[in-house]
Parts: structure tokens; sequence; C-alpha cells
């Protein structure tokens, strides 16, 4: 669907004002460039096509919410921009925190003093033995390696629903394979903590019955 400049604007005025239909319009009318940008984006950055799709479904409302109606732009300039910034940002924290090239084990390190730790919270993966992150590193199927990575492996852990939208697949699906994942680990390190051990409440059970 395409919109002229006057469709366009009169949407995203309506849309900022609450309008649902309004912004159901502009995703329908901008969804698929949002889509071909981040997967032009992806080969650049050599991002993960599934994970720079991700991004395009997230850029459409934010840019709605962001955008100045009193600029003299047109609204595809301006998601293009930020859909830019987006995979950007988002190649980065892959790069940093890629159970590939960052993961490491290191029993040997002492103890942060503990005004770090409080606001450098240690992800589950710290306490892995090697075994486990070798594991985790050669799984063949590449949703188990980015659930184990987006759970466990990374210092800030992504949720269920969030893991769920990146893969493409239900929360349900990821559910499941989290189960999996840990009665596997279990089986070769019995010991193994996951991220309901590292504090009194989980941050991938407030929105998943696992």
């Amino acid at each position: 669907m395409r919109l002229s400049e006057g469709e366009e604007r009169e949407l995203i005025r309506r849309a900022k004002a609450g309008d649902g239909r309004a912004r159901d319009l502009l995703w329908e009318a901008f969804f698929a460039f949002a889509l071909a940008e981040c997967r032009k984006q992806a080969r650049l950055t050599k991002l993960a096509a599934d994970i720079a799709e991700g991004e395009a479904a997230l850029a459409i409302p934010e840019a709605i919410r962001r955008f100045d109606l009193r600029r003299h732009v047109r609204f595809s300039t301006y998601l293009a921009h930020r859909l830019r910034g987006a995979i950007t940002a988002a190649a980065r924290e892959d790069l940093r925190s890629s159970i590939f090239d960052m993961a490491q084990h290191r029993p040997a390190m002492a103890e942060e003093p503990a005004e770090w730790s409080e606001t450098q919270p240690r992800a589950a993966g710290d306490f892995w033995s090697p075994q486990v992150i070798r594991w985790a590193r050669r799984r063949r199927r590449r949703n188990d390696r980015m659930i184990v990575k987006w759970l466990w492996l990374d210092r800030q852990p992504k949720t269920q629903a969030e893991i769920a939208r990146r893969l493409g697949i239900s929360r349900s699906a990821v559910c499941q394979r989290r189960q999996t994942l840990m009665k596997s680990i279990h089986r070769m390190a019995p010991n193994t903590l996951f991220d309901e051990h590292l504090g009194p409440k989980s941050l991938n059970a407030e929105d998943d019955d696992c």
C-alpha cells in the first residue's frame, strides 16, 4: 500500500493520538520497506538476518512515536535512519556477547568487589564449567545456541517473550527448549546454575508458564 505524503502524515498524527487503526495502516504500508532495509543493513554489518528482521518489527511503532510532524521529511527517510542505528547497535551487542567469541570460563579469577558486582550483574554462564560452555558453542541447532546465550550467558538476559520475538517462534516453544536444554546441561554437570539461582525471582519465569 503506497501512501501520499499527506496521507502518511495524517495517519501518523492519528496514530500519535492513539488511533490503533491508523497505526495498523502505517505498519502495513512500511513493514516491507523496513524488512528490506534491515536485511540490507544486516549484510553490511554481518548480523544474522533473523536478528535484524526482529528489529524491523520493533522500529515502526517507535518511529511513529518519535516522528516530528513539524519537520519536512518523509517518514520512510526517518524510519530508514532509525533502522540503520538499530541494526548497528544490535550488531555491536551481538559481537560483544556472542558465545562463540566472548564466553569464557574463568574459575581462577578473583571475585569482584561488592560495589562492582552490584552494578555489573553476573551472568549464569560465569559459573558454568568449561565442558558446558563448549557444549553450548557446538549446538547444531542455531535456535538452541541463541536461547542458551540470551537466557544464561548475556550480562542482561532476555525474557522468553523477547527471545520468541527475535527467533520468530512461540513463547511455549522457547519454554520447551529451555526445559530440554536445562535437562541436557544437568546431565553433564548436575551443579550448573541457571537464572533462577541468581536472584529471588527468575527473569524468565515472569511471563511464561514453564
